[in-house]
């Protein structure tokens, strides 16, 4: 089992994979050891993404490579060498562990780094192990301020080690180490632990003494950012008399998700040289469009929501979004974008939606993007209920009509008062307003001479805060009567004919002798029995004909209609009862009917 901050020596052996042929002109450093600095052995460290940082002893006269392993998984994964003699100069290194090789899991970690170094086609071997323990959160990586030095001394001044074959082991130690006078003290800040594209992620190094806290000038300041192995940007220079150096890394719109780690590395004439570590996440951002259909809507209108969701740097699309719409504290929507990015949803608003001024807050999520959000509001306006009655459904012309009007609110059926009333009859207008109980009567007098037809009542009711409401109800008129003519209601016409054949002979005779008298210039000589009793029509009528001494309207002569020729000389003997048996008479009369 490997022991924390233990180095293992292994004997030096013949490797077999390199050709002989090709033979190394650099050299193994006299001393050769390999350390990881950060994290420190035992410390707690997130589960996932796990950059380490370390030294070793190989410079610029040599041919060293790190090697890194998890929890002895092979094979060995190459470390990236941040020395600053170039991309193999191994002196410092970093490696991260992410999913291309191993995560950091929950629990115990073995972490190792190997140092292998090079030299006519010998093959020397250093190792250095430390363990972590993964931990959930969900805090983002701290920002390392600790101070980071190679506990070697400055590299590669290493207090000769023995790479002989041995069953022992040796601890690299700071009491083995020739040490400069004294260590540089680095402390760095970050803008922000998370960004977004089109932000600019500023850093500040600040470098002092460590025993005096001194601020040094002219260090050496070198910062790398790196994604996993591969450096991103890289800045170098110097610090100033007050021992700072900034920078700035603009995000574009194009720079991939995920964490971001900052190197550090501080040099100074007389002090031993210094690295410090920190992180950021880089994350894209959603961007949350929507609209109402109406930002004023009453009870029983139909309301709207569209939304669309896009790359708030690249203005792309995002299809397949979580997509939530929450309406006022209790109504909530959710969906998911379709294709074009966009979702919608439409609603009613019902008659007991109560009004006032409702909020909408709309939400959007999507992988590998921080969520957005949007609010917005829209109103539901209060509503009148118009109720209207009239005390006659239909009037005769001249009569009075009253229409009564009550006002109030649709939701809460509390009065409105002093609501204003238009109201329209015909070409007639009136206009009042409710009073303490929402109420209004009107009453007018109907035309006498027009009618037989249907009247409308218009009512436009409104009030502040209120929209209008338009009321309409009918009432009908009588036709008009004639002043010569019973009420159209209270008569009929009936039309009596009557036929002479129909007549019995005493019937006959009557009609005769009556029709006699009346040619007559004077009635003397008529016997009056004709006259008492009324001669009725057995077919068509059941009315008696009235008796011409008791009525006004005396009986007319039905041969000569109702202006008879009155002739002294007419010989009323020569008109024989055959003839006049041959003469159909028919008589017409309007006959009243009391009602």
């Amino acid at each position: 089992m490997k022991s924390s901050d233990i180095d293992k020596t292994q004997p030096v052996f013949k490797s077999n994979n390199i050709d002989k042929s090709n033979i190394s002109t650099k050299t193994v450093p006299s001393s050769v050891g390999v350390k990881i600095l950060s994290p420190v052995s035992g410390k707690d460290v997130p589960v996932g993404n796990l950059t380490i940082f370390g030294v070793s002893t190989d410079n610029e006269k040599s041919d060293c490579t790190v090697l890194v392993d998890w929890n002895d998984e092979k094979p060995f994964q190459e470390a990236k060498a941040v020395g600053p003699y170039g991309n193999d100069d191994y002196s410092s290194w970093t490696f991260t562990y992410s999913p291309s090789y191993h995560t950091i899991e929950n629990g115990i970690n073995d972490l190792t780094s190997k140092l292998e170094c090079l030299e006519n086609s010998k093959v020397t071997t250093k190792w250095h192990s430390i363990n972590v323990t993964g931990v959930v959160t969900s805090d983002a990586n701290p920002i390392s301020t600790s101070v980071l030095h190679d506990p070697l001394g400055v590299l590669p001044q290493l207090k000769s080690l023995s790479t002989s074959p041995s069953g022992s082991t040796q601890i690299i130690s700071s009491n083995q180490t020739t040490l400069s006078p004294t260590k540089l003290l680095t402390h760095m800040e970050l803008s922000k632990d998370l960004m977004f594209p089109g932000e600019a992620q500023n850093f500040t190094v600040k470098i002092s003494d460590s025993k005096t806290l001194q601020d040094v000038g002219g260090a050496n300041v070198a910062v790398k950012i790196m994604q996993a192995n591969i450096m991103v940007n890289e800045y170098n220079g110097s610090s100033d008399s007050s021992g700072e150096y900034s920078n700035s890394w603009n995000i574009m719109p194009s720079t991939p998700s995920g964490k971001y780690d900052v190197l550090v590395s501080a040099s100074a004439d007389s002090y031993q040289p210094a690295l410090l570590t920190g992180s950021f996440v880089v994350q894209k951002q959603l961007s949350v469009e929507a609209s109402l259909l109406k930002r004023l809507v009453a009870p029983g209108d139909e309301q709207m929501i569209d939304v669309k969701v896009i790359d708030a740097n690249t203005k792309e699309i995002v299809p397949g979004a979580d997509v939530m719409a929450k309406i006022g504290q209790k109504n909530g929507y959710n969906g998911t974008s379709d294709t074009s990015g966009a979702y919608s949803h439409t609603w009613n608003i019902t008659s007991d939606t109560a009004s006032g001024k409702y909020k909408v807050l709309v939400s959007a999520s999507a992988e590998g993007y921080q969520p957005a959000s949007l609010t917005g509001s829209f109103v539901v306006q209060k509503q009148l209920l118009v109720e209207a009655s009239l005390s006659k459904e239909l009037v005769v012309p001249g009569d009075e009509q009253t229409i009564d009007v009550k006002v109030v609110d649709a939701n809460t059926k509390e009065i409105v008062s002093g609501a204003n009333v238009l109201g329209k009859i015909g070409e007639t207008k009136f206009s009042a307003s409710t009073d303490d109980s929402g109420s209004i009567d009107y009453t007018w007098d109907t035309p006498p001479t027009s009618g037989g037809n249907a009247y409308k009542v218009v009512l436009d009711v409104s009030h502040d805060g209120y929209p209008k409401v338009t009321k309409t109800t009918s009432f009908k008129m009588d036709k008009p009567q004639n002043l010569l003519e019973p009420p159209i209601s209270n008569y009929q016409n009936n039309i009596v004919k009557v036929n002479s054949k129909d007549l019995n002979d005493s019937q006959e005779e009557s009609q005769i002798k009556l029709q006699e008298c009346a040619g007559m210039l004077s009635s003397v000589d008529c016997n009056t029995e004709v006259y008492d009793k009324p001669i009725l029509n057995p077919i068509t009528d059941d009315k008696p004909i009235l008796n011409p001494t008791t009525d006004d309207k005396p009986i007319l002569n039905p041969i000569t209609d109702d202006k008879p020729a009155l002739n002294g000389n007419i010989d009323i003997e020569n008109s024989t009862p055959e003839e006049n048996r041959n003469v159909n008479t028919a008589h017409d009369f309007l006959a009243s009917v009391v009602n």
